[in-house]
């Protein structure tokens, strides 16, 4: 099964990154425009990573990894947020996040961390 990396940002900035350091390589990167369509997406994507940009709906997206933590299987998930979310870490981890990193993150590093969670 080919890794998925499932992407809910405000701009577009993760998912054309991550299609350039990934490219060649078999991925497949989806941008999704509301965290509802991530959750969806979810639904065809168990295995998949899910790339949260907390900034990009703070409220909506601790209820959205409330939800994910109550699922059976719920997924692997990446949150990336600015300085401001910092001293809600470790509250987002205990929520089932396995990395919490905050912005500016090098592209190459974000790769990295994606790629960790599928060896």
């Amino acid at each position: 099964m080919t890794p998925t990396i499932l992407i809910f940002e405000r701009r577009p900035r993760w998912v054309p990154e991550l299609e350039r350091q990934f490219l060649g390589q078999e991925f497949r990167i989806r941008g999704c425009a509301t965290l509802q369509d991530l959750e969806t997406r979810l639904t065809f994507n168990p295995g998949g990573l899910c790339l949260v940009e907390l900034d990009a709906a703070p409220g909506e997206g601790l209820l959205f990894l409330g939800r994910l933590m109550a699922r059976a299987r719920s997924p692997k998930i990446i949150v990336v947020a600015t300085q401001t979310f910092h001293e809600l870490e470790w509250v987002i981890r205990e929520l089932g996040v396995i990395t919490f990193l905050e912005e500016p993150i090098p592209g190459d590093d974000m790769a990295a961390w994606c790629r960790r969670q599928f060896s």
